[in-house]
């Protein structure tokens, strides 16, 4: 049971850490989120007497009901909050969170949590929705020791996360393996492995459903300060060279690149190269 367990927080790490490093990556030039132990709950208690932040993540997926908690390390929102104000993420942390470092952690977990729930909707075809009780606890807070000892978790996973270059910190995930194990199987992972998803699609029942498509002439990155200065007739230059293709989206996944056209009095797009399927997989 326990290594069947370790197997499953394995992949589901794996799963969560791609959606995590893509939303992180809009922040810091260099990041990594790699699974590092797997503790029985019993061998853990030293690992939970730590303040770290606590979010809890309840969601529901084939009408179950499932629930996680993820612990984060205060000096990791330290950073990341210094680095989305324009800093370098090399801050002293002085043992308490400000309101606008809590306010940092607050938007990334949003966006993170609504990167996994595209993930697992486009790699599993499963609807995940966010449960009525979801919240981030701070060690000042009184409900703090409760939400610990109520969690009913039977197993501590940990992930190193590198920011910058920085020494790793630990990112800890608290987990019940019966509602894992439950959950791991409604994915359709079967020992450790995904199932092979047929192939055979009849498509002419999806034929006359509507897909958007979104051309990106190109992005870049700027500090909060920066975005705040800008004004009209401010000139924002962005990372792509003017002779490259442009890419494009289908429901949000890069599917193909292309040129910009003239038709008539709009713009259309030419399309130069389609992304192949493993390709696209890659670079989720």
């Amino acid at each position: 049971m326990i290594k069947q367990t370790q197997k499953n927080l394995e992949t589901f790490f794996q799963c969560c850490s791609k959606p995590i490093e893509k939303i992180l990556s809009n922040y810091v030039n260099d990041m990594s989120c790699s699974f590092k132990n797997f503790y029985e709950v019993e061998m853990a208690a030293n690992l939970l007497q730590t303040g770290d932040v606590i979010y809890k993540f309840e969601f529901i997926i084939n009408d179950r009901l499932n629930f996680t908690y993820v612990l984060i390390p205060e000096i990791m929102i330290a950073k990341l909050s210094d680095i989305m104000t324009g800093g370098d993420g090399n801050v002293r942390f002085n043992g308490t969170l400000t309101e606008i470092e809590t306010n940092s952690i607050k938007n990334i977990i949003s966006s993170i949590t609504e990167e996994i729930m595209n993930y697992f909707s486009v790699n599993f075809q499963k609807d995940m929705v966010l449960g009525s009780d979801y919240n981030i606890y701070l060690k000042d807070m009184y409900e703090y020791d409760n939400v610990l000892s109520n969690s009913n978790t039977t197993f501590v996973a940990s992930a190193d996360i590198v920011l910058n270059n920085s020494d790793p910190m630990e990112l800890k995930v608290l987990v019940n393996h019966r509602l894992l194990d439950d959950f791991m199987t409604s994915l359709g992972f079967l020992e450790n492995s995904i199932k092979k998803i047929k192939t055979a699609i009849d498509f002419q029942q999806l034929s006359d459903i509507k897909m958007n498509i979104t051309a990106e002439f190109g992005h870049t990155k700027l500090p909060i300060k920066c975005t705040s200065e800008l004004t009209k007739n401010s000139l924002i230059m962005l990372d792509e060279n003017i002779d490259e293709d442009i890419k494009v989206y289908a429901n949000g996944l890069l599917f193909a690149n292309a040129q910009i056209v003239l038709v008539g009095e709009n713009f259309g797009l030419r399309l130069t190269r389609i992304i192949p399927a493993e390709e696209r997989l890659n670079d989720k």
